[in-house]
């Protein structure tokens, strides 16, 4: 199929500066369309153009940013609840005896950290010796430690959907207890593995992969252009390392919430799984995960949800309320509509570009990056 609307929103975009961009469309179970656009390397270390960027293929490997938490952490979970190796709703306490909060003597569920529900905060900054305080480490058990001991509720449980990190990164560890392994460990040795997947990986640079295989991400590592120094702070274009400063610094690159890395052919097989039968887990078990939480319907179990406004502006106005996805970051999104037949993947690397106040990418800035009028144009080709 030809999608001629996707292709002159990403080609006007690269033509005024977005850097690159991997696309492929399910339909009613087959491939309709793949196809990639533009550089893996567009800009130098200063944001300025390469006089000879790199263009990508789709070989390239993605840094896919929170799309980890669906692909790793909610998928192992998945696994292992098709497996009756975890429950939802016993208190983590039952994998992580010594697990409890700074602040109170609430113990979440593993029900709640999928769903936010958990009250715990955002994110915490441990890599960051001018700001972390006594909770400072690069180090992975000992981050693993202060997981396990030292965080906060922000929020009573239950009230609200808190998107956090910090809940992610503690269900990662939540599965580690269950299953004696790494998380990157078991998700190869039981997922990626037995899926076929060659490029599907944590810390690729420590598997095999050259710098020159994987798409660039922020140009000046983690400077923000002067506005940020920590120690052992990366100051060159990052690629290969995750661009996540909590699963680079604090968890040696692997973490629930962030530290995967994909391409298109991988990630799209990744997808699938959401709709397709496997092995892995029943239809059943993603129907159970695909369910708004009652305390916000724009929330699931791991998945963001198309029900209400929330997500609207990421996942367009024409799929589903049965639509179900999450995006990441550095500049990716996943979009599965069981009604509709559809998934899509759109990989990107919108933070390969000029800064234009700190964390504000311009690459953010384009359609391309905002993802909406992409996936509005693919159900419009499709006669949706």
């Amino acid at each position: 199929m030809n999608f001629p609307k996707l292709e002159d929103i990403i080609n006007y975009d690269i033509n005024h500066g977005f850097p690159g961009a991997a696309i492929s469309v399910l339909h009613q179970g087959k491939e309709v369309y793949k196809k990639v656009f533009g550089y893996a390397c567009r800009y130098d270390k200063k944001a300025q153009q390469l006089r000879n960027p790199q263009e990508l293929n789709q070989d390239m490997l993605f840094d896919v940013a929170s799309i980890t938490k669906i692909f790793a952490t909610t998928y192992a979970v998945m696994y292992l609840y098709q497996r009756n190796l975890v429950d939802l709703d016993v208190l983590i306490t039952e994998y992580i005896p010594e697990f409890k909060f700074a602040n109170t003597s609430y113990i979440p569920s593993v029900r709640d950290l999928l769903s936010h529900t958990s009250g715990v905060a955002p994110f915490f900054d441990f890599y960051n010796n001018q700001t972390a305080g006594s909770l400072y480490s690069q180090d992975r058990h000992t981050t693993i430690e202060f997981l396990k001991t030292k965080m906060s509720i922000v929020e009573s449980p239950h009230k609200y959907c808190i998107y956090s990190d910090i809940g992610m990164q503690v269900l990662g560890c939540v599965i580690e207890a269950i299953t004696r392994q790494r998380l990157d460990i078991f998700l190869e040795e039981n997922i990626y593995s037995k899926l076929g997947l060659k490029a599907t990986c944590f810390n690729p640079l420590e598997k095999g992969f050259l710098p020159e295989e994987i798409v660039a991400t922020q140009v000046d590592g983690h400077c923000n252009f002067g506005t940020t120094n920590f120690n052992n702070i990366k100051t060159g274009t990052l690629r290969g390392y995750v661009h996540d400063e909590k699963a680079l610094y604090s968890m040696a690159g692997v973490a629930g919430h962030a530290g995967l890395f994909s391409t298109i052919d991988d990630a799209i097989k990744l997808a699938e799984l959401i709709y397709k039968d496997n092995t892995f887990f029943s239809q059943d078990v993603v129907k159970l995960f695909s369910q708004s939480c009652d305390t916000n319907e724009a929330f699931a179990l791991g998945f963001w949800t198309a029900k209400g406004r929330k997500n609207r502006h990421l996942f367009g106005e024409k799929c589903s309320n049965q639509t179900i996805g999450h995006t990441g970051f550095t500049g990716q999104c996943l979009v599965s509509d069981p009604e509709n037949k559809v998934t899509i993947m759109i990989m990107t690397n919108s933070v390969h570009s000029p800064i234009i106040y700190p964390r504000i990418f311009e690459g953010k800035t384009f359609r391309t990056g905002l993802y909406g009028q992409l996936i509005d144009s693919v159900y419009d080709e499709l006669g949706i």
